[in-house]
């Protein structure tokens, strides 16, 4: 990995991270769940805005309330997703059973 920094105090850049993220992480996790329903998805979703908030440290921790912060990101992390996922997946007309079916649609019974 990289070159751990180390702070006058002592602890290293990395520990301070833990540390913050330590504190808010439940948070963090609950609040994904509930977005995704799906425990793999928000571990995924927590992780990238650990990834994200890194390089932000020491941003982060001279906010007054930076369990905002991370829920910020976090919200909007899973909505960027969520818009890449139902761009990705977006199926063919002629793939929808209604249309392969012989028997008459609505229009025609009517």
């Amino acid at each position: 990995m990289g070159k751990q920094v180390v702070t006058p105090g002592g602890e290293s850049e990395s520990e301070r991270f833990a540390t913050l993220i330590r504190q808010h992480y439940d948070v963090l996790y609950r609040s994904a769940y509930r977005l995704t329903r799906s425990t793999v998805d928000a571990e995924d979703l927590v992780q990238e805005v650990c990834i994200r908030a890194y390089p932000r440290l020491g941003e982060i921790e001279g906010l007054e309330q930076p369990r905002g912060w991370l829920l910020r990101v976090l919200y909007r992390l899973f909505i960027d997703l969520r818009r890449r996922y139902e761009r990705k997946n977006v199926g063919a007309i002629d793939e929808d059973e209604e249309f392969l079916r012989d028997e008459p649609g609505p229009p025609e019974r009517a």
